[in-house]
């Protein structure tokens, strides 16, 4: 999903919803629920003698909780229910596999930008591999640490219900083997974008 349809989304939004206002301060909770895109980079993998391995696009559910240390900083964690992602070579489907990535984030909630409450965020990522599944092989992927990058905005809907986009970039890379030998670092470095709907209390 291009950058510019997440642009659009958020205009979109913002202008069924312009006439809603909300406030945020310390102690506030923010709960998120909704639909969450995981697109990695192009081209994961170099393989030996040419070929490429690439991890497709996945999507499942979407849920979050944040938490206002002060009216204007704020802690979120992430979780969500499994993605599934495809694994081909050089075009060619030849495993799949599921992960979770559950992200803790500090946020910096910007000033409103007329109905728009934006926000940007910086975190550490645990994206755990489980269900691989090859034609290949036993497949084996490592558990991935990393940092994520995140920037979002919530659009008011009343006083506390409202709509979210959420963007993020995670660094994810994970070691891959397959029965047994090593086959080198597949870095997925994921765009992962959200459509949210929240509930402030």
């Amino acid at each position: 999903m291009p950058y510019k349809y997440v642009l659009l989304l958020i205009a979109c939004c913002a202008a069924t919803f312009a006439q809603a206002e909300q406030t945020r301060q310390a102690g506030d909770w923010l709960v998120r629920g909704g639909i969450g895109i995981v697109d990695p980079k192009s081209d994961n993998l170099d393989l030996a003698g040419g070929s490429v391995l690439e991890v497709d696009t996945g999507v499942a559910g979407y849920i979050s909780g944040t938490y206002f240390i002060t009216d204007t900083i704020a802690v979120e964690l992430l979780a969500s229910t499994p993605f599934e992602h495809d694994i081909e070579v050089d075009g060619m489907e030849i495993g799949d596999t599921d992960q979770l990535p559950p992200t803790l984030s500090v946020q910096w909630h910007a000033p409103a930008l007329g109905p728009v409450l934006p926000y940007f965020g910086v975190g550490l990522n645990w994206t755990l591999f489980f269900s691989e599944d090859s034609s290949l092989g036993d497949l084996d992927l490592d558990s991935s640490v990393g940092v994520a990058l995140q920037a979002g905005a919530d659009i008011p809907i009343d006083d506390n219900w409202f709509v979210n986009l959420d963007l993020r970039w995670i660094d994810i890379d994970t070691d891959a083997a397959l029965d047994g030998t090593d086959l080198g670092t597949v870095e997925i470095d994921p765009i992962v974008y959200a459509f949210n709907v929240g509930y402030k209390f």
